[in-house]
């Protein structure tokens, strides 16, 4: 990764363009394993403040060695790549349908890397340039990698859909699930898991009277609209919480987020939720009226006044990024406010995650039934999340990643692993690195020599170890993780400790 040049000048000839697919929590990930493949490389953003893009990670550099893709095909060493990875709009259409169809996403062109004048001041990952102006191209996804196994997807509410407003509420269509043939065309191999919390601003966690703590009947209550007031809720002290609009930064259905709030809190994957069935009265005139994406972010901080205490905002997160972007706006302005998140996004390590005066996070994971999903500790300058938790099998709010790719043209079109083609060899060697024992941040150290957030499954790892689960959910989200051998069970084991570097 380079701070002062371009390790890739703008037009530089590009050997291969390879297209990718994801959801929002799997862009780090992407960053991490290309980082492994190609050396030299850049990142581009479409945001003029150099902040992550909620749309794509934009990558290019150069091969470090010769890769294949098992069936014939190499890349030499030395070839220049570029990397494009859409994952807005959640993951069911980028690494799922897109996949299984072999139909399109938009991508910045080629013309946007060339175009690139504004350099940033990188680190720890972020950004190195912004694009430049553009208009999106359409393109074919090579592979996709998805929060859960695509069989939890496959329902009607799981899937995108659309939004129709009927008097002053918005009411949402069922989407159309994949075929069994469409099922058919995909292939699946099991990756990493992705650890998740609840995400909720400071000025929640950390007020007059804090609340640090949710129980799993609490976050049902606010997920089917049950609890639309903070004023419904105890703080940490017994006492009620103000009486302030609650406001939910929501995911879409076909999110995996979403499916994974639908499947742990509701405890059925094809729960449709809030923001699956309706968006509450009072958001029709907050912006403008609803949309089938939800309001345009980032939400307005004048919309957690208490002047209508009967107001409620399910709002419906275009990404993660959007989401933890949300938290901050809304934090800055002494807003209660609650989503779900992945890990990987502790504020540490996020543009505008912590408040540059104060040194506070903007935003903090809370307990869920009393048990934390990380404990913050220093050694020196430096801050570590610890999941002590996860490794003793108390906290399980995580899912196995799939990587989604093709193994013959769909309708005609598609690359898939075997065609001959540059983008063959990367499906392989990208499903490869993905699987890889060392990408846990508590294994290979700070983003992006690590990806913070997210531990091994041991049914995939195949052994017990550092940053590895004690169980596994199989691939089969709807069912609790079990125990994976003897790992754990035998009194006097000694877990490995899994620190990942925040700061």
């Amino acid at each position: 990764m380079t701070t002062s040049a371009y390790a890739l000048p703008p037009g530089t000839p590009i050997s291969a363009t390879i297209y990718a697919g994801s959801g929002s929590m799997q862009a780090n990930a992407h960053y991490w394993a290309v980082a492994q493949l190609l050396t030299n490389v850049d990142s581009y953003t479409d945001s003029a403040s150099c902040a992550d893009s909620g749309s794509w990670r934009i990558l290019t550099g150069t091969t470090k060695a010769a890769y294949t893709d098992g069936m014939g095909t190499t890349i030499p060493s030395g070839t220049n790549i570029a990397y494009m990875l859409s994952f807005a709009g959640g993951t069911f259409a980028n690494a799922i349908g897109a996949i299984a169809n072999a139909s399109t996403l938009g991508y910045p062109p080629q013309s946007a890397i060339d175009g690139s004048t504004v350099t940033c001041a990188s680190s720890n990952g972020s950004p190195t340039r912004v694009l430049g102006s553009f208009g999106t191209i359409t393109a074919i996804p090579d592979f996709g990698t998805s929060d859960e196994e695509v069989a939890l997807f496959n329902n009607t509410t799981n899937v995108p859909g659309s939004y129709t407003t009927s008097g002053t509420k918005s009411v949402f269509h069922a989407g159309t699930p994949l075929t069994d043939a469409q099922v058919g065309n995909l292939s699946t191999a099991a990756l990493y898991t992705n650890l998740m919390g609840l995400a909720v601003t400071n000025a929640l966690y950390s007020g007059t009277h804090p609340k640090t703590s949710f129980s799993r009947q609490e976050i049902t209550g606010i997920l089917t609209g049950n609890i639309t007031n903070w004023s419904q809720l105890y703080a940490n002290d017994g006492t009620l919480l103000p009486n302030q609009k609650l406001i939910l930064l929501d995911r879409a259905p076909g999110s995996g987020t979403k499916a994974a709030m639908n499947v742990y809190f509701l405890l059925n994957p094809t729960a449709s939720g809030v923001g699956a069935q309706w968006i509450p009265e009072n958001e029709k005139a907050v912006g403008g009226g609803p949309t089938p994406a939800g309001l345009s972010s980032p939400v307005p901080s004048s919309n957690c006044s208490s002047s209508v205490p009967s107001a409620y905002i399910d709002f419906n997160e275009s990404s993660s990024t959007t989401l933890f972007q949300d938290l901050e706006n809304l934090n800055t302005a002494n807003c209660l406010a609650i989503g779900i998140l992945g890990l990987e996004f502790a504020p540490e390590l996020e543009l505008g995650g912590m408040n540059p005066a104060t040194g506070v996070a903007n935003y903090q994971f809370a307990k869920i039934n009393g048990v934390d999903p990380y404990a913050r500790f220093t050694t020196g300058a430096h801050v570590y999340a610890t999941y002590a938790n996860e490794l003793n099998g108390s906290y399980d709010l995580m899912f196995t990643n799939s990587f989604n790719y093709r193994t013959g043209l769909v309708n005609g079109v598609g690359h898939y692993l075997g065609d001959g083609s540059y983008n063959s060899v990367f499906i392989n060697t990208m499903m490869s690195q993905l699987g890889n024992g060392a990408i846990p941040g508590g294994v290979s150290g700070q983003y992006p020599a690590g990806v913070p957030g997210i531990l091994l499954d041991p049914a995939v790892s195949g052994a017990a170890g550092r940053c590895v689960t004690p169980g596994s959910r199989f691939l089969d989200s709807q069912h609790p993780p079990e125990l994976v051998g003897t790992f754990n069970s035998v009194a006097g084991v000694t877990v490995p400790a899994c620190n990942d570097q925040l700061r």
